[in-house]
């Protein structure tokens, strides 16, 4: 079963990418009293709304670094579809700046993007367990644009 492609993006792609389902990492900046919705700043330091299809069950405390998956709304604000709330230990030597820059050179028109690692059980769970998908939209690419899947893992 192949997985439905969803790039990651930063909130200055946002706009390019309406109504297409995305991923979007960032750290909780506010919380609605309601529970329907947050405000998540972005790797780029911009403020996204974060729209929930039920109210959140349990906290969600700023600061909190989450990934959220979901629909591009508008500029500045999605729907989820799915939230995780990932541990601080993931992000001791997360560099912002350099993940800001790997998804826009990704983003990029014309860039090759058919190599997206696949984790079975949710790639920040304890498995080794991987496969390789194609990104739709580069169905006229060749293998890998010519690396075999070990160049491809080291050069990730």
């Amino acid at each position: 079963m192949n997985p439905e492609y969803r790039p990651r993006i930063v909130s200055d792609i946002m706009q390019s990418q309406f109504g297409k389902s995305v991923i979007l990492l960032g750290r909780v900046a506010s919380v609605d009293p309601s529970g329907k919705k947050f405000c998540l700043k972005d790797c780029a330091g911009q403020n996204v709304i974060v729209f929930l299809k039920q109210p959140i069950s349990g906290i969600l405390e700023l600061e909190t670094w989450c990934e959220v998956e979901g629909k591009v709304k508008g500029k500045g604000a999605m729907e989820a579809d799915r939230l995780d709330q990932l541990p601080e230990s993931l992000f001791e030597s997360f560099d912002a700046e350099l993940y800001v820059s790997m998804v826009k050179m990704l983003m990029a028109p014309g860039t090759s993007n058919n190599f997206i690692i696949y984790d079975k059980n949710e790639h920040h769970g304890d498995s080794d367990n991987v496969e390789l998908i194609s990104n739709p939209s580069d169905a006229n690419k060749t293998d890998l644009d010519g690396l075999d899947a070990e160049q491809s893992f080291l050069n990730l």
